[in-house]
């Protein structure tokens, strides 16, 4: 949210449908602030906006709000949540089988993330932040109506697990998660934030990045090699902000330009390249752009940036963004290309002018989009399938490489618009996709999805 998940999670709540989540309204008032360039709507593109202009990002609970983490609910007794369509699973050459897991109340805002081995969930529940918060801009305010919780998932279904009586008040659920844990951010009461972890096996946080700063939208180097996060930073006040690597209790600086606000690093495994990759959005002036970044021992450099908006807006590098899990973006190959002859690492996000999922390619330059109307992907390199499981109107879609390079429509895959997350356990890979529950509006329905074979029970 800054460290937010919360992100097109506005897509699946409810009555919502990922035709009409996206809203043009007006963003908060300090912090991260550009002038604006040409308005999209006089573009044709009037739904690139994300967030209501003040209060909170999701409808508030009244005074008998529960203060404990809501358990799962059960499933609808003998009733079967989705079901594949076969038609466009032939097509696109790949078969997948669906186990529900349970159901999970959730703040109506923010989406949830998964270890990447698939064992467990963390969930943001209760009131969602304000948009200030969760875009971490100046007047941002801690979160004091939300709530965590974490479950544990069994072949029996989702398991509650106790979060430590003494946390901090306050935390929001972060944008990633590992093996060990889950991140969290915190503002602080000097108006500065930080980014902890919140351990699975005890609930207890630490905290990774401290400071008179704000630091947000952290993100876990691929593999949580030496516990490693990226994030952004920047000093209360400013508008500039810079893409920042903490290993080893060391902090280095990976992209920094004067007027220009780097936002939500996302890294890549990608062994050409000195073994990873940060893509980030980069907001200025002119507009919005997305960035390739490479790692080095004294620090980054850009490699490649691509325009998605001309507008220059935090928000519109929010949308592009917040429906992705760094860690659980892609099974396999992650430094695998859609493009014949391109070995470098690429990246799937939401392009805001075109109102779609793009493949973005730093070493060829290109940006290839994804159907229409699609609002999150995953990569996807295993079981006889290459390609990517996106997010669209018309439910989880699939689309192979060698579509994606030809501009073919994506073969339907499930009928609901299930949001998913690459996970892979001592049995193999498979998916945890999250999709709007009919009984309640501020809950979601959990699956794992395996792919070419049966759920692994």
């Amino acid at each position: 949210m800054s460290l937010v998940r919360t992100a097109f999670a506005v897509m699946v709540a409810g009555a919502c449908t990922l035709a009409g989540c996206v809203t043009v309204v007006e963003g908060p008032t300090k912090g991260v602030q550009f002038k604006k360039g040409p308005s999209a709507a006089k573009s044709g593109n009037s739904a690139v906006r994300t967030g209501p202009a003040s209060g909170n990002a999701g409808s508030a609970q009244g005074p008998g709000a529960l203060q404990t983490p809501v358990p799962p609910m059960q499933l609808p007794e003998g009733g079967q949540i989705a079901q594949p369509v076969t038609s466009g699973v032939s097509s696109s050459r790949v078969q997948v089988a669906v186990a529900p897991i349970g159901i999970i109340e959730y703040d109506g805002q923010t989406l949830p993330i998964v270890s990447p081995d698939g064992r467990y969930i963390a969930v943001q529940q209760g009131k969602a932040p304000a948009w200030a918060t969760i875009l971490a801009q100046d007047d941002q305010t801690p979160a004091d109506g939300a709530r965590l919780a974490m479950f544990e998932v069994t072949d029996q279904g989702l398991k509650t697990l106790p979060i430590a009586n003494d946390i901090p008040p306050g935390l929001m659920l972060g944008r990633d998660a590992s093996p060990r844990g889950f991140l969290v951010e915190s503002v602080r009461p000097d108006g500065s934030r930080w980014i902890g972890e919140v351990a699975w096996a005890t609930g207890q946080v630490s905290w990774l990045v401290t400071g008179s700063d704000i630091f947000a939208q952290g993100a876990y180097l691929p593999d949580g090699a030496s516990a490693g996060i990226v994030c952004s930073a920047r000093e209360r006040g400013g508008e500039q902000s810079v893409i920042l690597l903490v290993q080893n209790g060391q902090r280095r600086v990976l992209a920094n330009e004067a007027g220009t606000a780097w936002t939500f690093p996302t890294p890549v495994a990608s062994p050409g390249d000195g073994g990873v990759i940060v893509f980030a959005m980069c907001v200025t002036r002119a507009g919005v752009e997305t960035g390739a970044i490479g790692v080095r021992e004294t620090g980054g450099s850009v490699l490649a940036r691509r325009r998605v908006a001309t507008e220059g807006s935090i928000e519109l590098a929010f949308q592009a963004i917040a429906s992705m899990q760094p860690s659980a973006w892609a099974i396999g190959d992650s430094s695998g290309s859609a493009v014949a002859g391109d070995s470098g690492a690429s990246i799937a996000l939401v392009h805001p002018d075109q109102a779609r999922v793009v493949v973005f390619e730093p070493r060829s330059g290109t940006m290839l989009p994804i159907g229409k109307g699609t609002v999150a992907s995953i990569r996807w390199q295993d079981a006889g399938a290459s390609g990517y499981f996106v997010t669209g109107r018309e439910g989880l879609l699939y689309l192979p490489d060698a579509g994606v390079q030809s501009g073919q429509v994506p073969a339907r895959v499930l009928g609901s618009p299930y949001v998913v997350r690459a996970v892979r356990d001592h049995r193999g890979p498979s998916m945890i996709g999250f999709g709007p529950s009919k009984r309640n509006e501020r809950a979601l329905e959990v699956l794992r999805i395996a792919v070419g074979g049966q759920p692994r029970e």
